[in-house]
């Protein structure tokens, strides 16, 4: 049997699209909430952690949109204001709870356990990227997923 390297690539991007192009389409927000975080201590001298939660908000909007758009696709099928706003609602609620759970996650192994911080931190965050893009696809931005199951 003889191992077909183009083929099988473009087997694991089809089989994995979305989980791809959710970390692709992270990028920005991550840009904007570290970007807009020193640009508001560093230029507007605004405390830690009021430029943290104001950079955090700027952030959760843009990703949201990009989220919804390129990534979960459902603006096909979620039209209209309340649509959207229920949505935008079950995302941000999302993220406050992964928020949540990175916090403490963080808190016990660093502050209470005297892990690595940095170390911690990372995981913590990838821990709550892995949970966001599942919670996001099976419950936020479900209107892909079941148009999938009503074409096949």
């Amino acid at each position: 049997m003889k191992f077909d390297f183009k083929t099988r690539c473009l087997s694991y991007l089809k089989r994995y699209q979305t989980f791809i192009l959710y970390a692709l389409f992270g990028i920005p927000p991550t840009l904007v909430s570290f970007g807009g975080y020193a640009l508001l201590i560093n230029l507007f001298s605004i405390k830690a952690f009021l430029a943290s939660g104001i950079s955090w908000t700027a952030a959760l909007i843009v990703s949201f949109f990009l989220y919804r758009r390129f990534v979960f696709q459902s603006y096909r099928q979620n039209t209209g204001l309340r649509k959207i706003l229920v949505e935008f609602f079950k995302f941000t609620a999302l993220r406050i709870c992964s928020g949540a759970m990175e916090t403490g996650f963080v808190w016990f192994f660093v502050d209470f356990l005297g892990f690595h911080q940095y170390l911690f931190k990372v995981i913590a965050s990838f821990l709550a990227a892995l949970f966001n893009f599942c919670i996001s696809k099976l419950f936020v931005f479900k209107a892909q997923r079941d148009s999938f199951k009503r074409r096949t």
